[in-house]
């Protein structure tokens, strides 16, 4: 509940300044059509997009500027913009949580997503699943970050090679290794390498 009404806060809020500016626009005597109006807006803060009509959810170019602000402004728009590539690379751009809410048919697109991963391995979490049991792309995600492993599918995490990389990459990424491979002797040597590597940096003991 205390989340909800921090949302409701924040969105009056959003349309309190909007509202303001509207109002200053029209006592400077400004004629603006209702795009540039939009344009306006969204370019100071992205997520106001939320409070716009569909018709200007559905303008690519209303679209664009309130994803580069704010990339978490991908939620608010339709299906069709949020499987246009170029809007929701700008999304991801800005920021790559907003990958969660890009259509599902670029959740699922191979090189859409190898771009992603490149950027921000926990991404898969998002991806689909042929995708999160694809050898080639969750190797790639956990080579960015070992922790992307707990959101590939089990066959991968039974994959020496890809829990090899996951624990290089970062020793805590054992936690997600397919029981079987916990004790391989290459696995937790590897493990061993990172705390003597990292000293001290981990406070937390890895478990096996």
């Amino acid at each position: 509940e205390s989340l909800f009404a921090l949302r409701s806060f924040l969105r009056q809020a959003r349309m309190a300044s909007f509202w303001k500016d509207l109002c200053c626009v029209r006592t400077a005597g400004i004629e603006l059509s209702a795009k540039e109006l939009a344009l306006s807006s969204v370019q100071r803060d992205g997520l106001l997009l939320q409070s716009l009509g569909e018709d200007m959810k559905a303008d690519k170019d209303v679209a664009l500027a309130a994803v580069t602000q704010n990339g978490m402004a991908l939620e608010f728009l339709g299906d069709k913009l949020r499987g246009d590539k170029e809007v929701a690379s700008a999304a991801v751009e800005n920021t790559h949580a907003a990958f969660q809410f890009a259509a599902s048919e670029l959740r699922g697109d191979r090189n859409f997503a190898l771009t992603v991963l490149a950027q921000d391995g926990l991404c898969l979490e998002f991806m689909s699943e042929d995708l999160k049991a694809n050898k080639y792309v969750t190797l790639k995600a956990v080579q960015q970050n070992g922790l992307a492993l707990q959101y590939a599918a089990n066959a991968i995490k039974a994959n020496k090679v890809h829990a090899l990389a996951s624990v290089q990459q970062n020793m805590l990424a054992l936690h997600f290794v397919d029981k079987e491979l916990k004790s391989d002797k290459d696995i937790l040597a590897a493990v061993e390498c990172c705390v003597e590597s990292n000293g001290n940096a981990s406070s937390e003991p890895v478990k096996i």
